[in-house]
């Protein structure tokens, strides 16, 4: 095989393996016959042990100067303390039934169980430099307004240096960080000042496959005897223009590449320049766990791991023709969307992606330093099915993910999304994951078309609200919270969801004091950004801006595995309604949510509705769609929605 001591990682500097260990402070034993520091009534006393004189610094006025009167009465007052908080203890067990010095919630909430995240595509939040292309820096001046929006948990898009031929995923080196966002200072800063503001930061991090350009596989591609010949995965062809087998990508072309120095076909997942790493080969899980460990000790506080459902090893390939139609899996919603699942969708594919999982949960959780200091472990498995997604949740006797990523709202769009229909996708989802399992909520990421391209513009408050309603951690995309566009990119890729971020009515929307961006501004800045939204009292900012308030203020939102129940009408009033419990029962009250998601007014009576819970005729709006709304009393036997609306009632059960 070769001598992997020492393993390239993407440029010309080898793999550092070594690491710092730090270790606590230890003075050691005392002596006894030694002169040593000791403490009495809180003033330093230093004395020697052999004879118990003083031989420097002060004492109490109360005590001796002889060591074994010191002690006698240390010894005298320690049994009078403790007589007294003897007795302290039976009587208030006595009165009280038990007392606790340390007291501690009984529903203790972890930081990543209902914080709301804000994901960033980095090239396209703000340019900090004037070369047009956003940058790390240029987040981290812009802390301020996430802060300001409420924002607890920033999801960064890979940072690694990469051709760009698939939005950054193409990777060339795994533990480096792309020139023109910065350098590994930067990063630093950005953490830093993240933690100052009590904000997390999850990092990305894409190891099924790299960049065709990345060193390892320049070197894996010339021949069957170089060192990193099995980093991928290769495979003879049944020729030279028939493949192995007839497996399909992600977007339904052939998963094989002819290599002619190597005369065999390489496999790839996603494009052509995106070759799989094989994860039969020991090297690559050392030099993929050596990456995500580099991460996590720059002071990351949760890693979002990519494509697990993809990760493969040469072991896993055969040549039945008859692949594609034997891997081919349901989708999360069994919609009729196309998507194409190859060989990974197996259930051996299922048992490796656990093990993997399983030991980077092992690297993530060793890398805190307390059990209280949780670092964030989440897991994409985007083309795969349901059972498939919820299977890699962890358990105490199987530390997993914390979840896996929710994409069960990416299928909202305007053929064919109705009230039902998304009443549909949360139910599945809800209905598929664990007892008590938290979940995320997202509508938008660099990977599909904006959900204020691809959905009717009058229900966009009402599903970004509805994510922010239902249990768990909900996650926004950059440049969502104002409902902006699909930009043009290029004929091949054509509109592009990760346009500059539109801060205000200047020159390039001030994404940039330049003179270029490295992709186009959206139309509708100079009306639509954030400096004129902050203004709108009605605007979609300023909505998600008290919803996230609301979140911290209502006990009922704060329950983030609740079981929620949507309830079915069976007519064709597109409702979607669901009630919102606290942990404690009877601790608080409860919140009724109710969207309109169609074309037409609807009045209902919602006591009659939801029979689980026993509603009042009255409730409280503490939020709506239409901020008339907000603070006033409503008929809930008789409440009436206008299309596209949506309120949250705050209610007392009868």
């Amino acid at each position: 095989m070769g001598d992997y001591s020492e393993i390239h990682n993407g440029t010309d500097d080898r793999i550092e393996t070594n690491q710092e260990h730090f270790a606590l402070y230890d003075p050691g034993p005392l002596e006894t016959t030694e002169e040593n520091w000791d403490s009495w009534h809180g003033e330093e006393v230093r004395f020697n042990r052999r004879d118990g004189d003083i031989v420097g610094g002060t004492c109490c006025r109360n005590c001796t100067s002889r060591l074994k009167s010191r002690r006698t009465a240390c010894l005298v007052f320690s049994c009078f303390i403790f007589i007294i908080c003897t007795l302290f203890i039976v009587l208030a067990t006595v009165m009280f039934g038990s007392i606790s010095f340390k007291s501690s919630p009984k529903y203790d909430v972890k930081w990543y169980e209902s914080a709301v995240g804000y994901q960033i595509f980095p090239r396209s939040f703000q340019d900090s430099d004037g070369d047009g292309i956003g940058d790390l820096k240029g987040i981290t001046s812009r802390l301020d307004y996430l802060e300001y929006l409420g924002i607890e948990v920033i999801w960064l898009c890979t940072i690694n240096p990469s051709p760009y031929t698939h939005i950054g995923l193409d990777i060339t080196n795994f533990t480096g960080i792309d020139p023109p966002l910065g350098d590994m200072n930067d990063f630093q800063m950005l953490i830093q000042a993240v933690h100052e503001k009590g904000m997390k930061l999850v990092l990305e991090f894409v190891p099924n496959h790299s960049s065709k350009d990345h060193y390892w596989f320049q070197q894996s591609r010339q021949s069957k005897a170089n060192p990193y010949h099995d980093f991928y995965i290769w495979a003879d062809g049944i020729s030279e223009s028939e493949p192995p087998n007839d497996w399909k990508d992600t977007s339904g072309n052939s998963n094989w590449k002819y290599e002619p120095s190597r005369e065999q076909w390489y496999h790839h997942s996603f494009l052509e320049s995106e070759p799989s790493l094989n994860y039969d080969s020991p090297y690559v899980q050392i030099a993929m766990t050596d990456a995500l460990q580099f991460w996590l000790e720059q002071g990351i506080d949760g890693v979002y791991i990519r494509h697990v459902n993809h990760l493969l090893g040469t072991s896993e390939i055969h040549t039945d023709q008859n692949g594609f139609q034997e891997y081919t899996v349901p989708n999360y919603n069994d919609t009729s969307r196309p998507r194409r699942a190859s060989l990974s969708s197996s259930h051996g594919s299922l048992e490796r992606a656990k093990s993997i999982v399983q030991k980077w949960r092992k690297i993530v959780t060793n890398s805190t330093q307390s059990k209280k200091d949780h670092k964030l472990l989440v897991v994409d498995t985007q083309d795969s099915s349901l059972a498939y997604a919820t299977a890699l949740y962890g358990s105490d006797k199987e530390p997993l993910a914390d979840y896996p990523f929710n994409y069960a709202l990416f299928d909202v769009n305007n053929q064919r999304t109705t009230g039902h229909t998304i009443r549909y996708f949360i139910s599945q989802w809800l209905m598929s994951v664990p007892q008590n399992a938290l979940t995320n909520w997202a509508l938008g990421s660099p990977e599909i078309s904006r959900i204020s391209t691809r959905y009717e513009p009058q229900y966009l408050h009402a599903i970004t609200m509805l994510t922010l309603a239902l249990p768990g951690s909900p996650l926004l995309y950059y440049g969502d919270e104002i409902s902006m566009m699909d930009v043009p990119a290029s004929t091949e890729t054509g509109n592009v969801p990760y346009g500059p971020m539109q801060w205000d009515s200047g020159d390039y929307a001030g994404f940039t004091d330049g003179n270029e961006t490295w992709i186009d501004v959206a139309n509708n800045s100079i009306n639509n950004n954030i400096k004129v939204q902050k203004a709108n009292d009605s605007s979609l900012l300023n909505l998600i801006r008290q919803m996230i308030k609301l979140r911290h203020q209502e006990p009922a939102l704060g329950n983030f595995s609740e079981k929620v129940h949507l309830y079915d009408l069976h007519s064709m009033r597109e409702l979607i309604i669901f009630v919102r419990h606290p942990r404690k029962p009877g601790s608080a009250a409860g919140l009724l949510f109710v969207a309109n998601i169609r074309d037409y007014e609807v009045t209902e009576n919602y006591p009659l509705i939801v029979k689980s819970t026993k509603l009042p005729d009255i409730g409280d709006v503490v939020m709506a769609t239409n901020i008339s709304l907000i603070e006033t009393q409503v008929n809930l036997t008789q409440l009436k929605l206008l299309s596209g609306e949506a309120v949250i009632v705050k209610f007392q059960s009868k």
